[in-house]
Order: C-alpha cells, then structure tokens, then sequence
C-alpha cells in the first residue's frame, strides 16, 4: 500500500521540479529549434508522470471506482505513446547540439521511423496484448514482447545519439570533441530510467528519471542557449548592418545598367526597380511576381539553349537551394533582340541575402549590355590566338607563374603549368631553360626594355617547330613579367624563302649584267667588223684610179652595209619583242600565199650556193589563217637563212609544211627545216635561243650573221602559242621543228589581190615632181640622186616649215608627192603633215605623203598614219621601194 502512495508522490516531485523547467524555458528571451524541442519534451515528461500518477490513483482506488480497468487502457497508451515520441525528440535534440542545424532530409526520415513505427506497435497491442494488457481480474500484466518493445525503444535512442556524436567528432576533429563527449554523457542520462524501472518495479521512477535526465542536460546542454543568444543577438547585429550594407552598395552600384530590380525571393514580390532601356520597360509591362519576371526575361532571349538554361537557373525554387548550399551569387549570359532588332550579349547578375528581420532571401537583380565587351574580347582573343600560342605572367615577388593564356590554334603544347617559373620552363624546354631562368631574365631585362629567346620544340605531326619566348616588364611597377611565346616556322620558312628569292634575283641579274656585258661585246664585234669592211673599202676605192677595181669595192662596201642594216634591223626587232611594243597584226590570208612568199624571198639566196631546195607541203592543207603574215614569214625566213649559212654549196635544204590536224576553226600544223650542213655540238644546242650567241667553228668562221635569228624566232613562235625544237649534230646538219596552231576562217576572206612590188620594172616616173623634206644634207643628196635617176624632178625643204611653205604657194596639183621627214627642226614631219591635210586647197587631203624616217617601230608607223600619212619607209632607204610606192601612188605623166 505504501508503494503504491509513493507511486503517487514521487511523480507529484517530479512534476514540482519539471515546472520549474518549464518556467525558465519560457522565460528565455528567443525561441530557437533546440528550445522548441527541449520544451516539447518537457510537456511530454510532464505527461508520462500524469499517467503515471494516474496508474496509481487507479490502482489505489480499484474497488471504488467502477470500470477502473477500461479507465487503464487510455491511460497506459498515453504513457507508452509519450515515452516513444520523448525517446525520438531525444534524438532530433543531440542531432542538433552535436551538428549546429536541426536535421533535414533522409536524416529527418530517418529519425521519425522508430516512434512511428512504436505507435503502430502500441495501436496493435490495443488488440492483441502482446506488450502489455489490462484485464479485469488481475489488472495491469506485461506481454511476452514487453521488455523486447523497451529495450527497443531505448537501444534506438542511444543508437541514434551516439552514430550521431561520433559523426560530429570525425568531421569537427579535436575542436569540440570534449563537448561533444560531455553532450554524450548528459544525453545518456534518460537511459536511467528504464534501467531503474526494470531494478525497482513496484515504483514509478520513469517519469522521475526522465525529469532528471532534462535537468542534467538542461544544466550541461540548454544552458548554453542563453549564451549563444547573447553571441547570437551580436552576430544579428553584425548581420543586420552588413545587410544594410550589402543592399545598400547593390542598389547604388550599376547605375548605367539596362535593367535593375530588387527581390523578394521568398515572397514572390518586387521592390524597387530601374530601367534604361524603353525597350526592356515596354517588355516589362505589367509584371508582378518573380516568376512572371524570369519569364518575361527567358522569353527574349534568342537562343533556344541560352533560354533553356536561364529557365533553368531563374527560378524561385532553384535559387532559393542555391542560397541554402550557399551560393549567393548567380551570373549569366545570353544573347537577346534589341530595339534595333540586332542581337546583343547580355550579363545578368543576382546577389541574394538573408533579411536578419524578416528572415526572407532577397536579391538584387541587374543586366549589363556586354555587347561592345564580349566583340572587343572576340577581337583580342583573335588577334592573340593568331600571333601568340602562350602568355603568362611571373610574380616577380615569388618568381611564380600567377596567371596564363593559351592560344586554341598553338601547332604544339609548349605552355608553362602555373607553379614556380624556374620548374615549369626547365620542364617544358627539356634542357634549353638555362639562358631563360630567372635570374637571367631579370638580368636581361635590366639591360634592355625587352628580351627574347629562340628555340626548337618537336611536334609528332609537323616536325621541329621554330618557337620565340619574349620577356618585358607588364608596367613601370615592375611587379610581373609578361611572358608570350609565338611560333616563328613560316615567318623563319618565309624569309628563308625570301632570301632564296633575292639570291636567285641576284644570281638573275648578274646573269643577265654577263648578258649585257656580252651582248654588248658582241653587238660591238658584228657591228664594227662590216663597218670596218665600209669605212676600209671607202678609203680603197677613194685611192684607187682603176674604174674596174672601184667597182669591185663599192660592190663590198654595199654588201657589208647590208650587213650592217640586217644587224641593226635584228637589233630592234629583237628589243621591240622582248620590251612587248610588238603585237600581232591578224589577217586572213592563204596558207599558200605564205609559202609563195617565203619561197620567193629565199629563192635568189639557195640559187647562189646552188643548194638543192627542197619544198614538201604535199601533207598541207592551203586554208585560210587568221595570222600576222609578216611575222610568220619572218619566222620561216630566218630559219631558212640560217640553213643556207651554214649549208655549203651543192648540199641539201628541206623546207616541209604539214598538217597535224585539222578542225573546224584551226589549223594544226608542223614546219621543219632541214638542212646537212655544219651542224652544231650538243654543248652549244642549250644555248641557241640566246641572243648574239653563234657556234664558232673552223667551219663557220667565214659565216657572217648577228646570232639575233634564233631569239627573234623564239620570242615569235612563243607569242603565237606554239612551240620550237631543235636537233642538230655536229658535221651532220641541223634540223627545225615548230608547231603551230592557226586559226581557220572562212577561205573567201582570203582571196583578196595584194599588190606585188616584188618585179623589177616600175612604171615611168620622169617628169613627175616630188617635195623632199629632209634636215640631212647627207640623207637629202641620197634621196635627190635615187629619185632623179628616174627622172623625178626634186624640190627640196630644210624642215616642216619651209615644207608648209612651198606646198602652200604650189598651184595645186604641181607636187604629185610629199616625202617626209619626221625628226626635224622647227616643225617635225608629224605636225607638218597636219598642216597640210588641215589647207583649203582641193590637193591637200588627196597628195601622197611618205614617211622617210629612221624611227621604224610599229608605234612611229601608227603616228605617221594618224597624222594623215599614207605610208611610211625605214631608212636607210631602199631604191626599190621608194620606186614601187611612188609608181603606185603617181601614175607616170608628162611634165609640165
């Protein structure tokens, strides 16, 4: 009976004690989740001693009181449902002393198994009476799984704090691990009580030891909190006004910014904003709410992935596990349209904060136009991948490798790894480090503003590559180098090639300065060897009395002018070709009258030496060309000149022209000159198209020539398109074949008469007056004797003035012809010709005027032409053809 009165004291104390505590957490000045739980768990020990108060009031008044054994039931329920939920909040309590933050995710699952899984077991025991039951006989009796259901209960408890203390002390270390012992300690206390109640079963000391245990960890543990507050009441101070701060620089800060919104993150709410652009405001009408905002922004973006990651990344749920994991700070970029409709980079920036007040995340949300940034970047980026393959820069002060930038297109990997430049730069130029180590540079750049370093790194796909390292001071502080490396192989490849080229130009023009130094000997040597013929049978033939022996000189005097001529003529022809004054002058003409031509000219030449001329065009086609007949004779006349050279008499000169082929618009053909005469050695063939170049042999030293022929015909065939080659042995003849490709035309376009002053008998000139304009007195007499031979009456002018003159006080019709003169004194031959066309006089536009003049270029014949002349003869002047032009222009008649 007294066990059962003591039953009913002991819990009475316990409660006494258990409201005291209740008292002094209510009175501590902030609530915290630690304070939260401890409260929680003294209202649930303040419910196991009520029902355990109430189990003894039961048992002492069982007789009297009527159903005792069904008022029983709740109350051992109760009991057992309390101790359950004290046993976890004993857990959720540790967990957050020992880790500073109350449990969340699988740890909070976790912890809240085991009293849902007792409640359960409790539910069904109401059934099945396996823990404990009440019946009406006997009363209160414990089941078979009782002490099972107990030391469960317990064993999880000091399971859970105990796992949860040494995980603590493994990530806090030796900083807090004799706390955390001591929190051990004091959190094993409420294992007391069932260890009391099993010793001493006819007293209820639950409920007692659980107050107990409270108090120790009130005394040990929760006392603290007083503490904290004061350090945390401080840290909220410092809190607030950093806060204040914090938003206060955000909302001073990126003034120039597009777009600029203070948030309440988590209420979903705007605060202050600011907008520069009118086209982000209009975009941003009548938006409310965070969400709508990001939304707004996500839709602008122009990028489908860029839009896809904003979304991602702006959105309330995300930024607030952003803040949670500690990232405050979020920033991206996209590109989106502007009011221009071009697209512009855009950064966005948000920086979040905890309001201490409120307790809500805020952030400052703001956009910068990158656009002018992120093409500037493009711009260096480009311009440095393309001149450098690596840029670093060494801290002076720690001779390490502080910030460094490789090139996306560097041909090798030849960058330094940050860490102690002396390290990195002996590894990465595998032993050519020494004249580049620190010191040395330092040294270097002491002397000099800046350095730099060849070397040769090997690259497995592109061979050695040529590498430069410069070193200069990054700015007058001299507190980092600047390093860059950039590869130097093609520049080093370019200026090899470079300097071949100048070598090669130089070997070119001494080359050619030997040409010139040897054409010039040569032109020399050809041109004074018949002018010493001219200038030694002059002064013979002046002393000679013999009209027989005259005769013979003056014949040589003739020949070695000739001479002479042809040689100038090759001269300038040759010159004219190379300088391009040249050009084709196309026109149809018969392949047959081409042959005529050149057959009649070299004809006399092969009947002096009796030489057997051969001519085989049975495999021609005679069609008419579209070619510069003149040229392509003088092709055909040169080679055969040649052949009748250096052919001796009686022999053998083989003219054949054939076709190769032939389309519809072109001719095909080969022509190939052969002759059996001296020949020429293999050595000399590589040398025959060069001008003044001749074989000199025993046997051709006799053959006069300029050595120009071969150049000229050259230089003809190459502009026509086609081709020349030579096969010649020594003793044995020579042979030359060109190929050409002409071009057909219609052979009716070719039919046309020329007229043929190639006959030796002109038409009577006597009695026929000329105007001869000539400054040369030399040059006059010549012309004076030739025409008046022919019995042509001469009037002479000194210049075109006199010219003019004469020409103008003639009656009309008295000059039948104007032989003109072009380089002359006072009035030269091109303007006087002018002025005679421009006279009122019915003769002036129909008188023949013929250009005699030295100047023989193509240019000076089309001068002439455009001056109003009709045609024009190169001097010196040659009889025959002055005689056929005036014959074809003057018809003979009758002086008057």
């Amino acid at each position: 009976m007294l066990s059962i009165e003591l039953n009913i004291w002991i819990p009475l104390v316990g409660l006494c004690f258990l409201l005291v505590l209740i008292v002094k957490v209510i009175a501590e000045p902030r609530g915290s989740y630690s304070r939260r739980i401890y409260f929680l768990m003294l209202l649930l020990c303040a419910g196991i001693l009520a029902m355990e108060m109430m189990q003894a009031y039961l048992d002492v008044h069982a007789d009297s009181i009527r159903n005792s054994a069904a008022m029983n039931r709740p109350v051992y329920f109760l009991f057992y449902l309390c101790l359950i939920i004290l046993c976890s909040c004993w857990t959720f309590y540790s967990y957050y002393w020992f880790n500073g933050h109350r449990p969340v995710g699988r740890s909070e699952a976790g912890f809240m198994v085991a009293p849902v899984a007792g409640a359960v077991l409790l539910v069904l025991n109401l059934f099945f009476g396996n823990i404990y039951r009440i019946d009406e006989v006997s009363g209160y009796m414990r089941g078979p799984m009782f002490f099972a259901f107990i030391i469960s209960c317990y064993l999880y408890m000091l399971l859970a704090i105990s796992l949860t203390a040494v995980t603590a002390i493994l990530k806090d270390g030796n900083k807090r691990k004799q706390d955390l012992l001591l929190f051990l300690l004091f959190f094993i206390f409420p294992a007391i009580g069932p260890v009391l109640q099993y010793l001493l079963p006819a007293f209820s000391l639950m409920g007692v030891s659980e107050v107990i245990a409270l108090q120790a960890v009130y005394m040990a543990v929760q006392q603290r909190s007083l503490t904290q507050h004061a350090v945390e009441m401080a840290r909220y101070q410092d809190e607030y006004r950093s806060y204040e701060k914090t938003l206060s620089d955000l909302l001073s800060a990126n003034t120039e910014t597009l777009y600029f919104c203070h948030l309440n993150i988590t209420e979903n709410t705007r605060n202050e904003e600011r907008v520069s652009s009118p086209y982000i405001r209009k975009q941003l009408e009548g938006v409310e709410t965070i969400d709508e905002l990001f939304t707004r922004i996500a839709a602008s973006v122009v990028d489908t992935e860029e839009a896809q990651k904003f979304r991602k990344t702006f959105n309330r749920s995300s930024l607030l596990q952003n803040f949670d994991s500690q990232k405050t700070q979020i920033v991206q970029s996209f590109h989106r349209l502007t009011d221009g409709g071009k697209t512009h980079l855009v950064k966005v920036s948000l920086s979040m904060l905890r309001n201490p007040d409120s307790g809500n995340i805020e952030g400052i949300l703001y956009s910068v136009d990158m656009n002018r940034q992120e093409k500037e970047e493009k711009v260096i980026t480009a311009i440095t991948d393309r001149e450098y393959d690596y840029i670093a820069l060494i801290d002076v002060s720690t001779k390490k490798i502080d910030y460094q930038y490789s090139s996306a297109y560097a041909v090798t990997d030849n960058g330094l790894k940050m860490g102690d430049y002396d390290t990195e730069i002996t590894a990465s130029l595998n032993g050519q480090s020494a004249p580049v180590l620190f010191g040395r540079v330092v040294e270097a750049l002491a002397k000099q503003e800046e350095f730099s370093y060849f070397f040769t790194l090997s690259d497995t796909d592109r061979g050695e590559r040529q590498k430069r390292i410069t070193y200069r001071y990054l700015d007058e502080k001299k507190a980092d180098i600047l390093v860059f490396i950039n590869d130097i192989t093609e520049e080093i490849s370019q200026e090899r090639n470079r300097s071949e080229m100048l070598q090669s130009a130089l070997r070119e023009a001494q080359h050619a300065s030997t040409m010139k130094t040897e054409f010039l000997s040569n032109v020399s040597h050809d041109m004074r060897t018949p002018l010493n013929a001219v200038l030694g049978y002059t002064d013979l033939a002046r002393k000679s009395e013999d009209p027989a022996v005259m005769l013979d000189y003056l014949s040589k005097i003739d020949r070695a002018g000739r001479i002479l001529l042809s040689l100038i003529n090759d001269t300038l022809d040759l010159s004219k070709i190379e300088t391009g004054v040249v050009t084709l002058k196309e026109a149809p003409i018969s392949c047959g009258e081409v042959i005529r031509k050149v057959v009649s000219a070299i004809r006399p030449a092969m009947d002096e030496k009796h030489i057997n001329f051969v001519i085989d065009n049975s495999r021609a086609v005679m069609a008419t060309i579209n070619v510069d007949a003149l040229r392509l004779q003088e092709i055909f006349i040169n080679l055969l000149s040649n052949a009748v050279k250096f052919t001796p008499e009686n022999g053998t000169v083989t003219f054949v022209v054939e076709c190769i082929g032939l389309e519809r618009d072109c001719v095909h053909d080969r022509i190939i000159v052969r002759d059996n005469g001296c020949g020429m050695s293999r050595e000399f063939l590589p040398k025959i198209f060069e001008p003044f170049t001749q074989e000199r042999l025993a046997s051709t030293k006799n053959v006069g020539g300029s050595g120009l022929g071969m150049s000229i015909v050259k230089k003809l065939v190459d502009m026509m398109g086609g081709s020349i080659s030579v096969e010649s042995e020594l003793g044995k003849g020579t042979s030359v074949t060109v190929l050409l490709d002409l071009e057909r035309v219609d052979d009716r376009l070719g039919e046309e008469a020329t007229p043929d002053g190639s006959g030796n008998s002109f038409a009577n000139l006597e009695g026929i007056r000329v105007l001869a304009v000539e400054d040369n007195e030399m040059n006059m007499e010549i012309v004076r004797a030739v025409l008046e031979m022919k019995g042509v009456k001469v009037t002479c002018a000194e210049d075109g003035e006199i010219a003019c003159r004469l020409f103008r006080e003639s009656v009309p019709g008295y000059f039948r012809a104007i032989l003109m003169d072009l380089r002359m004194p006072v009035m030269d031959g091109y303007e006087a010709a002018r002025e005679i066309r421009r006279m009122d006089r019915k003769d002036a536009q129909k008188i023949p005027i013929i250009a005699v003049s030295a100047d023989a270029f193509d240019d000076d014949i089309r001068s002439c032409l455009d001056a109003g002349m009709n045609e024009h003869i190169s001097k010196p002047v040659d009889p025959k053809q002055l005689y056929t032009l005036l014959s074809l222009y003057c018809p003979a008649e009758t002086a008057k």
